[in-house]
């Protein structure tokens, strides 16, 4: 409780404290090479419980500063939603000889991208006192995401190869193709066909695979 008190008047931080630690979970049986781990992070628990508090207050009005376009991370929204609107899009301009293009972004953990005064600026625009926001930016100053454009791709339907070309070259990204992945589940394939699901099955592959190699049982997990 001293420590959440002290947090509360001064907004700082014990340096160290929102270190976190990695560590390689095997992924298989008797795992050989570096992808076959999966690397999970370790962060103390003061600054969990200090996140769960100022979680457990933002809940309270993150509805009403949340666009409702966003379909996960926030109660009553299903991030589910997203897959099964994109897989109606695709449907719906391939059916109708609709022109569409679909930019997949793929984010990856960087940590000198976000200009935090602009992120102070917006959060003063919605009435969050400063206090709060002193709060927040010293909780998450050290973590931020940034696109990889190497793993991000355009997806054309109905669009001439020539044109996705040139936007996916100003977009520095590549070109992909439908079916492709979006949050573990196909984009744009027919579900009636066997290898549609071949990605799913894979991902329950090898999360079973990796509970086998811990000795725990289902249950358990």
């Amino acid at each position: 409780m001293r420590f959440i008190s002290e947090f509360h008047r001064n907004g700082k931080l014990t340096k160290g404290l929102n270190s976190t630690f990695i560590a390689l979970i095997p992924k298989i049986d008797s795992p050989q090479r570096l992808n076959d781990f999966r690397p999970i992070s370790l962060v103390g628990s003061l600054h969990k419980i200090l996140a769960k508090v100022l979680v457990n207050r933002l809940r309270l009005v993150i509805g009403s500063v949340i666009s409702e376009a966003q379909t996960a991370f926030v109660k009553d929204r299903q991030i589910l939603d997203g897959i099964l609107i994109a897989n109606e899009v695709v449907d719906e301009a391939r059916k109708s000889k609709k022109e569409l293009m679909l930019f997949k972004v793929d984010f990856e953990k960087a940590y000198d991208f976000v200009d935090w005064g602009y992120l102070d600026d917006v959060m003063g625009k919605m009435s969050f006192p400063t206090l709060w926001r002193k709060w927040i930016k010293e909780c998450v100053c050290t973590a931020t995401a940034s696109v990889n454009c190497n793993k991000s791709m355009l997806v054309g339907i109905n669009i001439p190869d020539s044109w996705l070309g040139e936007a996916a070259s100003a977009l520095c990204c590549k070109v992909g193709n439908v079916p492709f992945l979006y949050l573990g589940l196909p984009i744009g394939g027919d579900p009636r066909r066997l290898g549609f699901w071949e990605p799913v099955l894979a991902r329950l592959k090898n999360r079973l695979s990796g509970w086998k190699s811990r000795f725990l049982s289902f249950g358990g997990r």
